[in-house]
């Protein structure tokens, strides 16, 4: 939903002390890891395991960094 991304893009993106890699919004968990610039995000409304979803979206940017020439944008 449209709203949603605003509200971690408004809430993390945009704050400049952002520490936790978590962050609630309402009933939505955002999961993110910052490489650079880019933010991979996971969006959950459920209880999730935290960590098995870390492990995936470093995976994800180490398969991303191997595939495209720069993982930048």
């Amino acid at each position: 939903q449209k709203g949603i991304a605003e509200a971690f893009r408004l809430q993390v993106v945009t704050s400049k002390d952002q520490r936790s890699p978590l962050k609630q919004i309402g009933d939505t968990s955002f999961l993110h890891v910052r490489d650079k610039d880019l933010y991979v995000v996971a969006v959950t409304k459920d209880n999730a395991d935290a960590t098995a979803i870390f492990e995936v979206l470093y995976a994800l940017i180490k398969i991303f960094k191997l595939y495209f020439v720069a993982f930048d944008e």
